[in-house]
């Protein structure tokens, strides 16, 4: 048997560089999930995800560069077993796309379909959306899924332009083009709420500057 577990946590603070190197990651200032689980608790498709981020970097010296901000949508159904008998799993591709083509300002973008991930974009909203199916990370318990997403295309200086003016238009679109994983209201309001709390901490360096 099955149950939903849902989750929404902001974020206590990183610390910089990173292990594995580099000079820039993104923090999740928070994280809103639904989970498929058995009753043992092993989770089998992770359907529902929300996220509001902070890309951190830094300079030479492990200054801390001006913060960019953005956010994501990530909607997944598992695809059906019976596919070999003819049976379509929803939402497919062909629905996605006749509802993507009736939403306002949105174009293919050709560029990343043509690398398998079809895509549609509005640059006036700083907005792509996606359809996309692929295998569980779990193989043992997950199965093959399709995946909506909706993505801040380009991260912004302000966190107050991506709570204000991206999210709620974000969150509007997701709604439309999902046919039942949803984002309501409560869950945007306790994120933005949990996101500016998270932001006031920052990343603490763990090397001498």
């Amino acid at each position: 048997m099955k149950r939903i577990e849902r989750s929404l946590k902001g974020n206590s603070g990183t610390i910089y560089p990173p292990f594995r190197g580099g000079n820039r990651y993104v923090e999740n200032l928070t994280t809103y999930r639904e989970d498929f689980r058995l009753l043992f608790g092993a989770i089998i498709d992770d359907f529902l995800a929300f996220d509001i981020e902070k890309y951190v970097s830094w300079d030479k010296q492990y200054n801390l560069m001006p913060f960019m901000y953005s956010m994501m949508i990530d909607g997944c159904y598992p695809i059906s077993r019976l596919s070999f008998l003819g049976k379509k799993s929803k939402p497919t591709r062909e629905e996605f796309v006749k509802r993507a083509c009736q939403l306002h300002g949105f174009v293919l973008d050709e560029e990343v379909t043509s690398r398998g991930f079809l895509t549609y974009v509005n640059r006036e909203r700083n907005i792509s959306i996606n359809w996309d199916d692929k295998s569980n990370s779990v193989p043992k318990l997950g199965r093959d899924k399709i995946c909506i997403g909706v993505i801040q295309a380009n991260p912004v200086p302000e966190l107050q332009t991506v709570t204000n003016e991206i999210i709620p238009y974000a969150v509007s679109i997701f709604n439309q083009l999902s046919p039942t994983r949803k984002i309501d209201q409560y869950i945007v309001n306790e994120s933005i709420r949990l996101a500016f709390e998270s932001d006031k901490i920052l990343p603490r360096c763990r090397v001498n500057q």
